[in-house]
């Protein structure tokens, strides 16, 4: 039961950090266009296009897999306003929701909308190199934290391989058996406070 929730959340995590990762050049490929003299929606298809050179044949992609179906969008006829806000609804992430929220009201104000999508893209930039040095800072108590917690569960079972009879009271009996109970709960709660500790957000 616990194993599953694990896995599925290890798997949004790295699926949030590659599109958080894409979504940083993205921005930056919007703004070179911008700066060319391309409208906003000329912008947004060559962000595809060179999101789709830059990437290749790697497996996660999910900036790309938005951004066709927001360009998809906008061939089929929808404003570029409400595609960029059924983007925003689809990503429930604090980057986009700055990059449109931003990108909508600069538009909205007739504001220069390259320097704000350039501004934005440095500030996710900073975030994204702090978070990164958070991570080599921690990567080390992370290590010792799965250590621990492998260890004693390692131990236990190199006796019973080893020499089965020396812990033969602690599940033959009702005492033994809520001791390893309450050892393996302690294990696993001692897990999730050094994940706690060592996952610093900003």
């Amino acid at each position: 039961m616990l194993y599953p929730r694990i896995a599925k959340k290890r798997k949004q995590e790295k699926l949030k950090e590659a599109f958080i990762l894409q979504f940083r050049d993205a921005i930056l490929s919007i703004a070179n266009s911008l700066k060319a003299g391309a409208s906003l929606q000329t912008a947004l298809m060559r962000c595809q296009y060179d999101l789709e050179k830059q990437l290749g044949k790697k497996k996660l992609k999910p900036l790309l897999i938005e951004l066709e179906k927001l360009n998809n969008n906008i061939k089929f006829g929808l404003s570029v306003d409400e595609s960029l806000l059924r983007f925003k609804e689809r990503n429930d992430y604090e980057e986009v929701q700055q990059f449109i929220d931003a990108t909508l009201i600069t538009k909205s104000k007739g504001g220069n909308l390259t320097e704000v999508i350039e501004n934005i893209s440095q500030m996710i930039s900073d975030k994204i190199t702090i978070q990164q040095e958070i991570k080599l800072a921690t990567a080390q108590k992370r290590m010792e934290a799965r250590i621990l917690t492998i260890m004693p569960i390692t131990l236990v079972f190199l006796i019973m391989l080893l020499n089965p009879s020396y812990l033969a009271p602690m599940y033959e009996s009702w005492v033994g058996t809520t001791l390893l109970f309450l050892a393996a709960l302690m294990l696993v709660f001692n897990y999730f406070v050094a994940r706690a500790i060592t996952s610093i957000k900003i």
